[in-house]
């Protein structure tokens, strides 16, 4: 089964990590625990860990990290630059059963929420929730999960995930929601361009995972198993790993390819692609978790390391890898000369 804890220090233990990502200003990595509503600061050098925020399941902010509650965060993105509203080092996460977005200060772990609406979810379509607002705090997300910055960090495109859309929120002024990838009620995916008023063109299945490489995007969906591309630009959407209606674990070419349950994706500066894949839940035992890399330009795909993998971050390099394994531990910080080679 899986192992939860609580522990912070030398040797920490978690609940549910759910996302690690690297600051590249201070070079800490911060992690969503999500089963203890808790965000965390740790030592990419020595693993040693410490509370930022969160002080238990609700939903409040507040001027400090322990005056903050959380209701199952998602994942988390850290600003590498101050433009658009958008301070150096600030963090970003998803409150996923909060249906929120969410601001911290990486000093004071104080957190406010920029978009999303925060009590009285209403009961209106799926169509009328994922509308186009002006007001991020009027817009009505449904299992918000991954999110990344763009647009010169002035923006970050979210995954709606129960929306079947992605969705940007501006960084400045009222933080500002559009939708601008997917149509909602999609099965299966389809490939297409996202333009027009609808953005229908291309169809997408409960997308889970973002990362963006430039202007191009790669989007994660679990339901279908596949890892789509996203020409920002010209709307272009089209499938870069994974076969319509297959489900596995198989290396190889990008239509030979099999994905199974998705977790969590993040490209480095060389154009590699890492993906966190689960097989599927089996009740009281933890999914076992692979890491596998893919060129991003081609979908051709490998899985290297033995690590049972709850999640990860690696560096704009593409040298250096952090893991945090189903064991609920810091498992490893692992050299990434071997999977480019």
């Amino acid at each position: 089964t899986e192992a939860r804890g609580w522990e912070l220090g030398a040797t920490p233990t978690f609940n549910n990590p759910r996302h690690l990502a690297l600051d590249t200003q201070s070079a800490d990595l911060f992690l969503v625990d999500a089963g203890n509503q808790r965000l965390l600061r740790m030592s990419s050098t020595t693993g040693a860990t410490t509370f930022l925020s969160g002080e238990g399941h609700g939903f409040e902010d507040g001027a400090t990290g322990s005056d903050v509650k959380m209701y199952t965060p998602a994942s988390l993105v850290v600003s590498a630059s101050a433009s658009g509203g958008n301070a150096a080092g600030s963090l970003y996460f998803t409150d996923s059963s909060a249906n929120a977005l969410r601001k911290g200060d990486p000093a004071t772990g104080g957190v406010t929420t920029i978009a999303g609406i925060t009590a009285n979810m209403p009961t209106a379509t799926a169509d009328a929730m994922a509308a186009d607002k002006a007001v991020g705090t009027l817009a009505g997300f449904m299992v918000p999960w991954s999110l990344t910055l763009f647009n010169n960090e002035q923006e970050l495109v979210v995954a709606d995930a129960h929306h079947n859309v992605l969705r940007s929120v501006a960084l400045s002024g009222t933080h500002a929601v559009a939708r601008v990838c997917g149509g909602n009620g999609t099965t299966p995916p389809t490939e297409g361009v996202a333009a027009g008023p609808a953005l229908a063109g291309a169809l997408l299945e409960y997308p889970t995972a973002l990362a963006f490489g430039g202007a191009v995007g790669f989007i994660a969906l679990d339901d279908g198993a596949a890892v789509f591309k996203w020409d920002r630009g010209s709307g272009v959407v089209s499938r870069l790993i994974g076969i319509e209606g297959g489900a596995g674990s198989r290396d190889g070419a990008s239509g030979f390819a099999l994905l199974n349950v998705l977790y969590s994706l993040a490209i480095d500066g060389n154009g590699v692609l890492y993906i966190n894949e689960q097989d599927p839940l089996v009740y009281g035992v933890a999914p076992v978790g692979r890491l596998r890399a893919a060129d991003s330009a081609t979908g051709t795909i490998k899985t290297f390391g033995d690590a049972l993998v709850r999640t990860f971050a690696v560096n704009a390099a593409g040298d250096t890898m952090w893991v945090v394994g189903n064991d609920g531990k810091l498992v490893q910080k692992m050299a990434l000369s071997a999977v480019t080679d």
